[in-house]
């Protein structure tokens, strides 16, 4: 399904809701899938449109520095990288940790 986009979307805020300390952190799949939807849907208007664009890519930021948080010790790095190439080599770097386990001190319990 992860190749689906709002499914894909979904599946990026399930694994980045385990890593947030937050205490909303339970919306993070609901909130991110929804704020990627609406992006799609009010593209075309205007400001409006770019105002939701700019939350969407602060929150791919964020769902995607808790991802590389982690499954990695270098996260800022690769924050870094993937912002600089517009998210392209965001695939690339998750196959690169995709067999790193879970970092011991960043352990958190898994939803059921």
């Amino acid at each position: 399904m992860a190749f689906i986009p709002i499914a894909n979307l979904y599946l990026m805020g399930l694994i980045a809701e385990r890593q947030s300390q937050q205490t909303w952190k339970e919306y993070i799949p609901i909130g991110f899938t929804a704020l990627g939807a609406i992006s799609l849907l009010m593209n075309n208007l205007g400001g409006l449109g770019y105002i939701i664009n700019i939350a969407l890519l602060v929150a791919t930021g964020y769902v995607i520095y808790l991802i590389y948080e982690r499954y990695s010790s270098n996260a800022v790095p690769f924050l870094i990288i993937s912002v600089l190439t517009a998210f392209l080599l965001y695939p690339i770097l998750v196959f690169i940790i995709r067999n790193n386990s879970i970092r011991p001190d960043q352990s958190a319990p898994i939803r059921t």
